[in-house]
């Protein structure tokens, strides 16, 4: 498998990828509880219980239908691919899954996880038939969304791309995921969404990343099942799976890239190799009414506390970061608080990783707001690429 454009990090083994993961809001990892079913459904309770009418006396309400995942996984599963990757032995160390995005000439581009294909010298995929082929390239790959493309050579006639739904599912919603969780391909678990617009933290190895506008969904997942999709009841992705809680921690909290994500990078990814994102250079963290009082502010403070900035970056110059530690709690004082972005309020750390990535790029300027002390500051900062890997330049992450 020959690359578009060469990576940076250094191939190792990444087997551990798949169990030893770990997501933001508690340790988590790419693996959890698994529930299987071919024809999983959603059933409509007023089937069971006749036409009765409900407790005020109205008839059963007809808007919310079914959602038939038997025919969704019938549909679409001549598209879902399971990827092997293999080392410069030969030897193959993880499996994931994947999905046609595109088809192009003789081609077909497979969308997968970034996790799945790291530290890999190539791959085979194998579509929903059967079909067995090798994929000739990496068309591209970005650590920091967790995505990856793959170009394969004469695909199968059946294996059709699959539409990508423009719109973020809302919370609640019923989803699907296929692929092939602990090789068990053609698999198909279902949950609903559990919410949105997560910024979802995980480490493999020595390597830590964020990835922004994610979707929470209990549907499960488990190691195999990264890269594959997350599908709407009309069959349309609507995220890729990427990491979940393993059961010692927690039950049913997993995690897709949203189509946000998907439908920003993955063109880059196809046209150019890598995607560039916004960064600032601050590390920070969501401020809490304690934080606040520590820091002489008002209890009901909404905003991001910056903790520290990042030598040689924006941050750096224009920010400033905690100047002490209360002896009392441990809690960081003295850093600026960021409470708004171009005049967007932001509440926490979620919503400013959110707004950076969807709103802004590399070379742009963004104005925060800013209380330093007991002053309000409007500080543009411009905004440079993120580095592939911070932390060859001892930059502990998550940073933003």
């Amino acid at each position: 498998m020959t690359r578009a454009n060469s990576m940076s990090i250094s191939r190792r083994t990444a087997l551990r990828a798949l169990v030893g993961a770990t997501a933001v809001g508690g340790a988590a990892g790419i693996a959890g509880a698994d529930r299987n079913g071919p024809r999983a459904r959603f059933a409509d309770d007023a089937d069971d219980a006749g036409n009765a009418d409900d407790a005020d006396g109205d008839p059963p309400s007809d808007e919310s239908p079914a959602c038939d995942f038997g025919a969704v996984v019938e549909d679409a599963m001549d598209s879902i691919v399971t990827v092997r990757v293999f080392d410069q032995h030969q030897r193959e160390f993880v499996q994931g899954s994947g999905w046609v995005y595109d088809r192009e000439d003789d081609g077909a581009v497979v969308a997968t996880n970034w996790h799945v294909i790291f530290g890999a010298v190539g791959a085979d995929v194998r579509f929903g038939r059967g079909d067995w082929r090798p994929a000739g390239r990496l068309l591209g790959d970005d650590r920091y969304s967790d995505l990856a493309v793959l170009r394969v050579e004469d695909p199968p006639e059946y294996a059709e791309p699959l539409s990508i739904v423009d719109e973020t599912p809302a919370q609640g919603d019923p989803v699907a995921a296929l692929g092939a969780p602990i090789g068990l391909e053609g698999s198909l678990t279902t949950g609903v969404v559990s919410a949105v617009d997560r910024s979802t933290t995980v480490a493999i190895e020595h390597l830590m990343y964020t990835v922004p506008s994610t979707i929470q969904m209990d549907a499960a997942t488990n190691p195999g099942n990264s890269g594959g999709p997350l599908l709407d009841c009309d069959g349309g992705v609507v995220g890729v799976n990427f990491a979940g809680t393993p059961p010692a921690v927690a039950e049913n909290i997993n995690f897709a890239v949203s189509t946000t994500m998907i439908e920003r990078i993955v063109p880059e990814l196809v046209e150019t190799g890598r995607f560039a994102h916004p960064y600032v250079g601050i590390g920070g963290m969501t401020i809490s009414p304690m934080l606040s009082r520590r820091n002489d502010l008002e209890e009901t403070t909404e905003g991001v506390y910056v903790d520290v900035t990042v030598d040689g970056f924006p941050g750096e110059l224009f920010l400033e970061g905690t100047s002490s530690v209360d002896r009392e709690t441990g809690l960081p004082i003295g850093g600026d608080v960021i409470v708004a972005a171009d005049d967007v309020d932001v509440d926490g750390t979620d919503a400013l990783r959110n707004y950076l990535f969807e709103e802004t790029a590399p070379g742009e300027t963004v104005a925060f707001t800013v209380l330093r002390g007991e002053d309000e500051h409007e500080i543009p900062v411009g905004l440079e690429a993120r580095p592939e890997e911070l932390e060859r330049i001892d930059v502990r992450e998550p940073t933003m």
